[in-house]
């Protein structure tokens, strides 16, 4: 199973959240943001960012409403 962090970065980036704002969120580089979707994307067979996020959403991995505590500004 996903850790508590990773199951974090995959409910943003299915919520439309760019790399960027994401690593802002979590505290972590743009590029350790970028290599965990990867590593995710690889575990869950998922060929394309689009089909990671449908996959986390059908798995019952990350919920399908938006979770309003997150402030979205860039």
């Amino acid at each position: 199973m996903l850790s508590s962090a990773k199951q974090e970065l995959l409910s943003l980036l299915a919520r439309g959240y760019k790399d960027e704002q994401i690593a802002r969120l979590l505290g972590m580089s743009v590029r350790t943001v970028r290599r965990d979707v990867s590593v995710i994307m690889d575990l869950l067979k998922a060929d394309s960012r689009f089909q990671l996020g449908w996959s986390v959403r059908h798995l019952g991995i990350v919920s399908p409403t938006p979770q309003p505590h997150v402030n979205r500004a860039s």
